[in-house]
């Protein structure tokens, strides 16, 4: 009896550690800090020797002034990624909105120009990996991004119980390879394989704006309650237009709604599936 609670417990956490594996793998993209780099235009005067850049890309810390560039990498399974670098530099000019600095401080090791950053969701420092965008990035059309994101969130809460279901199964079949049953534990791990192969495929259409995220720990539940509730008590203070604010509000409010309706109806009806089934088992074994 002992040896089998060892055996469920060590296949629980085999089935836990294989989820949380995959899932890390799109947390840490989903993470990585949005930017938009520049490689600056001519210096004033058709100055070559100068590279001018918008006033925001300029960063002050310690008394060193410098800017942030990017790089690519080679990922750890392949393929390349973008890495943040810190290049210091001598401001020649500065204005409220531009700074002007010498070209060859904003070179590369074989002399080419680099891509600084000029915007980024969250400060970045160096060795940062990051993700290089060119998409819009004012209030309202982050907004209407995310509102297109809640259904997918809605399906996924929908389709827990059923996820759960599947690892119930799983696990039943991993338990089997102690019976000497190798074959019902090979089912569970092709099972398993193409389980995790669907959620991270799932996983990878979701494409919440990395503004809406903690800057750093994913699960900062205190973040996402604070961001709540300022939406929806802030009444339109800082939004530009306040007809784009309410016409938002009651969107968000619509979507929330419906898509709560809707998964507490699916739950409804699995639970109701599940215990009809149990009671035509019961009555077949009467039978």
């Amino acid at each position: 009896m002992r040896k089998e609670m060892i055996w469920k417990i060590g296949c629980i956490l085999f089935l836990l550690l294989s989820t949380c594996t995959v899932l890390s793998a799109r947390i840490e993209n989903m993470m990585q800090i949005d930017v938009k780099t520049t490689r600056g235009i001519q210096g004033k005067n058709g100055n070559e020797e100068t590279r001018v850049f918008p006033a925001s890309a300029i960063i002050e810390r310690e008394g060193i002034t410098y800017v942030c560039a990017v790089r690519t990498v080679k990922g750890i399974f392949g393929g390349e990624k973008w890495q943040v670098l810190e290049k210091p530099v001598n401001l020649l000019e500065e204005t409220q909105d531009e700074i002007e600095v010498n070209a060859s401080e904003v070179r590369d090791e074989d002399l080419n120009p680099l891509d600084v950053i000029y915007y980024s969701s969250y400060p970045v420092k160096a060795g940062d990996q990051v993700t290089v965008t060119e998409e819009k990035k004012d209030i309202m059309t982050l907004h209407r991004r995310f509102v297109k994101q809640i259904g997918l969130l809605f399906v996924g809460a929908a389709l827990f119980p059923v996820l759960l279901f599947c690892f119930g199964a799983i696990l039943k079949k991993l338990q089997a390879f102690q019976d000497g049953k190798y074959g019902e534990a090979v089912k569970g791990m092709i099972f398993l394989t193409v389980l995790l192969t669907t959620i991270y495929g799932i996983t990878g259409i979701l494409r919440i704006p990395r503004e809406f995220l903690p800057e750093e720990q994913i699960f900062d539940l205190t973040f996402y309650v604070e961001r709540i509730c300022h939406f929806f008590t802030c009444m339109g203070n800082g939004w530009e237009n306040r007809v784009a604010y309410e016409s938002m509000r009651t969107e968000y409010i619509r979507i929330i709604g419906i898509g709560s309706a809707a998964v507490l109806a699916f739950w409804l009806a699995m639970a109701e599936g599940r215990r009809f089934a149990v009671r035509k088992q019961r009555r077949r074994k009467q039978k």
